[in-house]
């Protein structure tokens, strides 16, 4: 049976994050997998097209919530798009340290937020 796949939004500010949480998911006993979804050009149809693809071969989406992330239009499209196709989303704290902040988005969807 193959482990789920998780897609993570993040702000560019937050990679440290999104690694570490890479990195941690080449634990065997790790019961998903993170893919690296950097998507390592600038936003367009093109880099939209391409995070949908990523978007709907994932189990669920992980949004890391920094303290950029309330402007970040990247997140802002993953969320959306996450949306549109009706995958599972969760809100994940990037640091103890700072006060985080969500992507703006429509909120129709309701959104487990594990801080």
């Amino acid at each position: 049976m193959s482990k789920p796949t998780v897609f993570i939004s993040f702000d560019f500010d937050d990679r440290s994050v999104k690694e570490g949480l890479v990195t941690q998911a080449r634990d065997p006993a790790c019961p998903f997998d993170f893919i690296d979804n950097s998507i390592k050009e600038a936003l367009s149809e093109r880099w939209a097209a391409e995070a949908r693809r990523l978007i709907a071969s994932s189990t669920c989406v992980v949004v890391l919530c920094g303290m950029q992330s309330h402007q970040s239009k990247g997140q802002f499209t993953e969320l959306q798009i996450t949306k549109e196709l009706g995958r599972p989303y969760f809100l994940l704290r990037a640091s103890r340290q700072q006060t985080p902040t969500r992507p703006k988005a429509p909120r129709e969807n309701k959104a487990r937020a594990y801080v």
